[in-house]
């Protein structure tokens, strides 16, 4: 009798945890109905998470996410807030055995900014690989091309004379490759390519004979090789589309069965200098249009929210691996942005 009772409240407990697993709950009268949930990453300890105007739970150091199970069916409003950062908020809409997910982005509203360098520096590009960067500069009636390491603040010398004239260009350069301690790039010179050492601060460069694959400027590839951001200089559109498979779309990118990739997710009325991927985030990405630098979100549920990171004249700017810094080009300064907030 014992081993029955006990084989019939297994099979009952299990049964009750798979309907629960999927949604389904008791309400008060014992009838069964199906309910969602919601989940919202709120990033960074001491943040306030709001559900519906009712504060919900501060973040701590351990602890920075919430799940609320058990909802109705519906739209409800999350804000998630800290001093010092601009609230984040959106509209999340709740459905039947499905639990909605949400991870917050928070920029500061004061952020910490420091001078570099100063001179006449119209453009920056970066490398993926190293912390370098090559800034355009101009000279006379030319521009130079000079590479600078932000850690040490020192700009790399010529090796030669021959170097300094293969990076001496007329007007823009493209097809930028970069590899470890090298840059491929095409100029008015042709084909070059700059060997940089990062111990000895110098820098040479020689015409480069080999093949080289043809590279885009308005577009930027995640990390990991899954996503990417393309931007179109002529109509001032950017885009996200995802490489993978399509039943492994993320949710902030597509949360329907029939979307249609790519997404654009912003139209400018000014040009576009530069986008990129907000540091260690896939779903968020910064651009530069107009006098500022935005941190845009890719999520278009209830509206893609956007936030300042600076504002100036016309800046670019440009990101280094495995750095959460922003770095600001405006009126020829280079300018380090932190994402940190400023006390």
């Amino acid at each position: 009798m014992f081993l029955l009772l006990s084989s019939i409240s297994f099979v009952i407990l299990a049964i009750i945890a798979i309907l629960y697993s999927q949604g389904y709950v008791l309400d008060s009268g014992f009838h069964l109905s199906k309910k969602g949930g919601l989940y919202i990453s709120a990033e960074d300890t001491g943040t306030e998470i709001f559900v519906n105007n009712k504060k919900k739970k501060m973040t701590g150091f351990l602890n920075n996410d919430i799940f609320i199970p058990s909802l109705d069916t519906g739209e409800y409003s999350v804000i998630i807030a800290k001093k010092g950062f601009w609230p984040w908020q959106k509209t999340l809409k709740v459905t039947e055995g499905y639990v909605t997910e949400a991870r917050a982005f928070m920029v500061p509203q004061n952020t910490n900014a420091s001078l570099l360098t100063k001179g006449m520096f119209s453009d920056i590009w970066s490398s993926p690989l190293q912390s370098i960067f090559l800034l355009k500069e101009k000279k006379n009636n030319g521009y130079s091309l000079a590479f600078y390491i932000p850690d040490q603040q020192k700009f790399l010398t010529e090796s030669a004379t021959s170097t300094k004239k293969l990076l001496s260009v007329e007007e823009n350069i493209s097809n930028i490759i970069w590899g470890d301690g090298y840059v491929i790039f095409n100029s008015d010179k042709g084909l070059v390519k700059a060997e940089f050492n990062l111990s000895s601060f110098s820098v040479s460069a020689k015409q480069h004979n080999e093949p080289t694959e043809k590279v885009s400027g308005f577009e930027k590839i995640s990390p990991k090789g899954d996503e990417k951001i393309l931007w179109d200089p002529n109509t001032n559109d950017i885009f996200v589309d995802w490489s993978k498979n399509s039943q492994t779309i993320p949710y902030y990118l597509c949360d329907t069965k029939d979307c249609q990739l790519p997404i654009k997710i912003l139209h400018s009325i000014t040009s576009i200098r530069a986008a990129d991927f907000f540091p260690n985030r896939k779903d968020v990405i910064i651009t530069a249009v107009s006098n500022g630098v935005y941190a845009l979100e890719i999520d278009g549920r209830g509206g893609r929210l956007i936030q300042p990171i600076y504002k100036g004249k016309e800046p670019r700017f440009a990101l280094l691996k495995g750095d959460e810094n922003v770095y600001v080009l405006d009126e020829g300064a280079l300018i380090k942005v932190s994402l940190e907030a400023n006390e």
